[in-house]
């Protein structure tokens, strides 16, 4: 009889120990689940229509968060976008001509913040040609929006545009 209530309290505390580690990483997930929506309760949000249309901002082709977007003149071919990671972005501009001219990107990393956009940073690539590119990964402030405005420029012609919002998380 105490082999098998020794048994049984073996089985018990055995069950016990295995399924709790379970226990404590689902509640993890909710927890985590519950803090990505809380943070981005307390934050300004853009109108709906400057928030990016892709929810999880993935790319199956190479697995990045991104929100791009092209545009053309009849001279100017511009294209530009922004990828996210933890507390940092991506931001990516090209701008091609149909001929050999001065030609530029320009680059405006901007932050949704007290109901505005905010310039982050500039960045500005200038040639002599057919078509220039500009990269850079910026370290941001997490629980912000943020978004990419381009001025894409052959000689005195321009055209801008800007990305979707996405948002960057603290992780």
């Amino acid at each position: 009889m105490k082999k098998g209530k020794l048994l049984l309290a073996f089985i018990l505390v055995s069950t016990l120990l295995i399924f709790t580690p379970i226990q404590s990483m689902a509640t993890n997930d909710a927890t985590l689940s519950d803090s990505l929506s809380t943070i981005r309760q307390k934050v300004d949000v853009p109108p709906a229509d400057e928030i990016s249309d892709n929810p999880d901002y993935s790319d199956s082709s190479n697995g990045q968060l991104f929100e791009s977007y092209s545009t053309r003149s009849s001279e100017i071919i511009g294209f530009s976008s922004i990828t996210r990671g933890p507390s940092k972005v991506g931001i990516y501009g090209n701008t091609t001509i149909d001929e050999t001219h001065p030609v530029s990107v320009t680059l405006i990393l901007q932050r949704y913040y007290g109901g505005s956009w905010q310039n982050v940073s500039v960045h500005i690539k200038t040639t002599n040609g057919t078509f220039v590119s500009l990269n850079k990964v910026i370290n941001v402030t997490p629980g912000y929006y943020y978004r990419v405005y381009s001025r894409h420029t052959k000689g005195i012609t321009t055209i801008d545009k800007q990305t979707s919002a996405i948002f960057v998380y603290p992780f």
